[in-house]
């Protein structure tokens, strides 16, 4: 891997982090996803221009759970965030769209699982058609954006 500068990434180049495949390369989940709590796991995988796929990720969906969400996780099952849904989707599908709607993506540890815990990120629905994420902070305030979809 080669290592990124600060300086690259406030001045938005980050040419290091390219990776140059000259055949692409295809993101593949497989399965629903659906505007309501879900009990199952996806896989997502990489595909190459040799048409072999390998897993990359594992979503474990369990919203109906003590600490309900989606855990995802290495291919080797070692966690990697923890996607709280309980401000998203209710039982019977979406909470209201009015900006009231978010989840908070934390790290995937025993004590990031509290509802204390300081997110790495919080997204936000903004209206029907819009989301924007961004930094979790201390005291419960959104931090900067890191991106507007």
């Amino acid at each position: 891997l080669n290592s990124v500068r600060a300086a690259d990434i406030e001045e938005g180049n980050l040419s290091s982090m390219v990776v140059h495949r000259p055949g692409g390369v295809t993101l593949a989940m497989e399965g629903p996803i659906q505007p309501r709590h879900q009990n199952q796991t996806l896989d997502i995988s990489i595909g190459n221009d040799n048409a072999t796929t390998e897993v990359l990720f594992r979503v474990v969906m369990s919203e109906n759970g003590q600490t309900p969400g989606i855990m995802i996780e290495m291919a080797d099952r070692i966690p990697v965030a923890h996607v709280d849904t309980r401000q998203c989707v209710g039982p019977g599908g979406p909470r209201s769209s009015n900006g009231q709607r978010y989840i908070r993506i934390t790290r995937a540890t025993l004590e990031s699982l509290r509802e204390d815990a300081i997110p790495f990120a919080i997204v936000k629905s903004l209206n029907q058609h819009e989301v924007e994420a961004r930094r979790g902070m201390p005291n419960g305030a959104l931090g900067e954006l890191i991106f507007m979809v």
